[in-house]
């Protein structure tokens, strides 16, 4: 491959950077904003970085394989680990407002100490199990339990490490209403738009999940790797985080490493009477081959037809739609089967606009 052919590939990288760049600057995230504007900008002097940078196979961008956040996850999984002490010192909450040359030498000549441990990082999808997300399931299962009053079995599908399994440890505050445990660690509050959802009794008594790659964040490197993840420069969203993981390691909550399809298949094998089933998806239903997406559709009609109002069944899903803003929160629930959406939420879970009464 020629010099022209590398600059061109490594374009894609570049442009993926500065979507990344926006995206984050969005979220309100300027230092990570900042980080991706530098990376578009320059070369690292590590060879088999910018080589696995100009040669990555795919679309790049947060749409697909998210290049950039790979490497904003690796960099900061360095910083944190101290390893690079230079990095650490100019990393959250240490950095300046402007990121600037002296910034990017420091950070390339780490990416070259450490180039194979970021390497090795790279070959995996970002994981950010953002927990404000359940701002848009708590909701939901508020209105299902009011409905039909049952113990609830949680599924989960991409479930990463598994935080969201405790949403019902987590408070909440919508609109003037509050909900959730007095003795929770946070409450979370989005900007809430819309009818408040009844106060309902909660009870989960089977929280399970998959997931391709999951993270074990009862030990010391799952957590690590989770946590490289956060935006650093989100030191309210880091600190949520890190509660949440104590209380999924307090209740523990596993999750199993299996496709979503086969693993769907084998939880539902028996869905039991008097109890309520919400198998649930966020952000991650898009990254399933297109045959593991048919097969989920298949088998959750095929067992939705088998139920009744003392064993319902519920998919509920935030997921991208190509619609704004933000993603759709959509429900179907069985006997019936009939897919509704009940609000729109921000990607991180920062606002909420509730439909259903």
């Amino acid at each position: 491959m020629n010099s022209s052919q590398i600059l061109a590939r490594r374009a894609k990288f570049n442009q993926a950077c500065e979507m990344q760049a926006e995206a984050c600057a969005a979220l309100g995230s300027p230092f990570t904003a900042q980080l991706c504007t530098l990376m578009a900008k320059h070369h690292f002097s590590a060879a088999k970085i910018e080589e696995k940078l100009a040669n990555w196979p795919g679309d790049v961008t947060y749409r697909t394989h998210s290049v950039p956040l790979r490497m904003c996850g690796a960099l900061n999984s360095l910083a944190r680990s101290g390893q690079a002490p230079a990095l650490t010192a100019l990393y959250p909450p240490h950095h300046a407002k402007k990121l600037d040359a002296g910034f990017w030498q420091v950070l390339d000549g780490a990416v070259v100490e450490f180039e194979e441990q970021i390497l090795a990082q790279l070959e995996f999808a970002p994981q950010t199990n953002e927990v404000r997300r359940a701002n848009g399931l708590m909701p939901a299962l508020l209105h299902l339990s009011a409905a039909f009053d049952r113990p609830i079995k949680l599924y989960e599908m991409g479930a990463s490490a598994g935080l969201n399994l405790v949403l019902d440890q987590f408070a909440y505050q919508f609109a003037d209403e509050h909900y959730g445990p007095q003795s929770a660690p946070f409450t979370l509050q989005p900007d809430w738009q819309g009818p408040t959802p009844p106060h309902a009794n909660i009870e989960i008594v089977h929280r399970a999940g998959c997931d391709l790659n999951p993270l074990d964040v009862s030990t010391r490197d799952g957590k690590e790797w989770l946590m490289s993840y956060i935006w650093p420069d989100q030191m309210e969203r880091v600190e949520r985080t890190e509660h949440a993981i104590e209380l999924a390691t307090h209740l523990g909550v596993k999750v199993d490493k299996r496709d979503a399809a086969t693993w769907l298949k084998h939880q539902l094998a028996s869905i039991t009477p008097g109890h309520l089933h919400v198998v649930y998806n966020t952000v991650a239903f898009q990254y399933f081959p297109n045959e593991a997406q048919n097969e989920i559709r298949a088998l959750l009609v095929e067992k939705g037809s088998i139920t009744d109002p003392n064993m319902p069944l519920v998919w509920l899903q935030i997921e991208a739609d190509n619609k704004a803003p933000g993603f759709a929160i959509t429900q179907q629930v069985w006997p019936g089967g009939d897919m509704v959406e009940l609000a729109r939420i921000d990607a991180h879970g920062r606002w909420v606009t509730w439909h259903q009464a």
